[in-house]
């Protein structure tokens, strides 16, 4: 899919165009018949160390897709959008902002947390900062949990942000 973004771009936008009718559709379902408060929805958007694809393009193909979606939902009675993406996605943030996100669950520390809460807190929600494997591996320990949870929470503040797996 990554080299079609660039040799096969009508095809793409057009494969995008089609997912984007086909959440719609369940959208549509989910707010008729669930009417939540709140929506969880998964996309990973890059590696531990960058977005996959470079912010111009990734607007190119998925800026509108989301933001009609995720419009949608907030039109429909949901409250809050999480976004789950864990993978460095900070080059994303005024994407994710104007896509209608409430919320970045999954952020990893490569983000560079404390600067994007300062950057776009007033906009923005962080949730994460707790990466799996700092805590998910054998021989782990509650103290170990605790320590991992208090330097999160030192770290990011008490303002625009929730820690958590990321």
């Amino acid at each position: 899919a990554l080299i079609y973004y660039m040799t096969n771009p009508d095809e793409m936008h057009d494969l995008v165009k089609y997912l984007t009718e086909y959440e719609l559709r369940i959208a549509e379902g989910i707010c008729a018949n669930i009417k939540p408060e709140a929506l969880f929805h998964h996309d990973d958007w890059g590696s531990e160390t960058n977005s996959f694809l470079r912010p111009s393009m990734f607007e190119d193909f998925f800026l509108d897709a989301y933001k009609e979606i995720y419009k949608y939902y907030h039109d429909h009675g949901v409250e809050l959008i999480f976004h789950h993406a864990d993978s460095y996605c900070a080059n994303l943030i005024d994407d994710m902002i104007e896509m209608g996100i409430d919320v970045w669950q999954g952020v990893m520390n490569t983000n560079n947390i404390p600067e994007c809460i300062e950057k776009y807190g007033k906009d923005i929600t962080f949730m994460g900062g707790i990466d799996s494997a700092s805590v998910d591996y054998e021989g782990w320990t509650r103290e170990k949990i605790v320590e991992q949870v208090k330097r999160t929470c030192d770290e990011n503040g008490p303002l625009y942000f929730f820690p958590c797996l990321s």
